[in-house]
């Protein structure tokens, strides 16, 4: 998919409000109503849900958003990423969003955005309730992912200094507090230093 270089251009000129309104005319037919409008957001609303059709500000980039309309609880909306990654993660950890800057790239874009929305099935999908429980395990998967893969780099030159200077018992701490990420070699490592950490206590 063709990129669009993001340039200094007068918002207005580019029609994103008629545009996405356009494009996701299909919501009105399933009980969604535009409460929100301005330069570079639409927002539709249901009885429960919401969608945000977007134009990035400074990155010029087309994406939406979809959740549950709360009343007291923060809201919490998944992009397009999210979304696909309920079909196909390879799809989605490939997706970008488009970026726009001209007219022209602002309606393909948009026609994109809501063709892949319907692809996945939104809104009828949405409606079911598990749905937005996938959508909060796999965030909640994702976060953990990123927490031990920032603990693993973190960690990993330390451990294998304290290994190679065969102080086996900081050695084995270490790779003790990266579990979740050690290699086969590693793994192997960790065994060799808790053995022979024993043995100099």
């Amino acid at each position: 998919m063709r990129h669009e270089r993001p340039v200094p251009i007068e918002r207005e000129q580019l029609g994103f409000a008629a545009a996405a309104k356009s494009a996701f005319a299909f919501l009105l037919s399933h009980g969604f109503r535009v409460v929100d409008e301005q330069i570079t957001w639409v927002r539709y609303e249901s009885n429960i849900l919401f969608v945000n059709v977007y134009h990035g500000r400074s990155s010029y980039e087309l994406g939406l958003e979809v959740g549950v309309l709360q009343n007291e609880q923060p809201e919490v909306g998944y992009p397009m990423s999210a979304l696909l990654q309920l079909d196909d993660a390879a799809e989605a950890a490939r997706y970008l969003d488009r970026t726009a800057i001209t007219t022209g790239g602002v309606q393909a874009g948009l026609s994109d955005l809501s063709e892949k929305a319907t692809a996945l099935g939104l809104p009828e999908r949405a409606r079911d309730r598990d749905f937005f429980t996938t959508l909060a395990r796999q965030r909640r998967e994702r976060v953990e992912a990123y927490h031990f893969d920032a603990v693993a780099a973190r960690t990993r030159p330390a451990a294998e200094d304290a290994f190679r200077k065969k102080n086996y018992a900081l050695a084995a701490d270490l790779y003790d507090g990266m579990w979740h990420r050690l290699s086969p070699t590693e793994e192997k490592k960790l065994a060799y230093a808790r053995k022979h950490a024993k043995r100099t206590t």
